[in-house]
């Protein structure tokens, strides 16, 4: 009698073991990393996908800044191929505004982003909790100015919260 309960908590450890391998194995999911490869390598503003690659930019607005990057001006009806001009496009997205300028031939030239109640990056947000003990973070406000060849210029307004006293605190990154 035993060996049938020796044996059956060793059947037990062995299928938890192994069924925690399996599950460590299906969470990786390569398809995701594929179709983005693919989408970047069709991307005519792969600079402007860059700039923010190594910056301390959200990961929610990186996906956003990816889509409005592979947007393609010529496909719109206010495109005119014979003239030399450029376009405003605003995209929307919730409380989240990205406002490009593009090129004739669809390059970014400027674009001017605003998000709201986003995550701050955790290297500011611990800074800031050290900083202000026994404050908690109202809200968080990203704006972020881009112009090709230059490092992006990334600001953070913090409202922190304390009972009924309020602080605004402006950080760059």
């Amino acid at each position: 009698m035993k060996t049938y309960v020796l044996g059956f908590i060793l059947l037990g450890i062995t299928n938890l073991n192994f069924a925690q391998n399996e599950l460590a194995y299906v969470a990786v999911n390569n398809m995701d990393m594929l179709e983005n490869s693919r989408v970047e390598a069709t991307m005519l503003n792969t600079n402007f996908v860059e700039a923010f690659k190594l910056s301390k930019v959200p990961q929610r607005a990186q996906n956003f800044q990816k889509y409005v990057a592979s947007y393609d001006i010529s496909e719109t009806s206010v495109y005119a191929t014979k003239e030399n001009t450029t376009y405003t496009v605003v995209f929307k997205e919730g409380d989240n505004t990205i406002t490009n300028v593009y090129d004739q031939g669809g390059v970014i030239l400027a674009s001017d982003q605003s998000f709201t109640n986003i995550r701050l990056p955790y290297d500011i947000m611990a800074n800031l909790a050290k900083s202000h003990p026994g404050w908690a973070f109202d809200k968080i406000q990203c704006d972020i100015k881009y112009m090709p060849n230059k490092t992006p210029l990334i600001t953070y307004k913090v409202v922190l919260r304390q009972d009924d006293k309020r602080k605004m605190i402006k950080l760059s990154a």
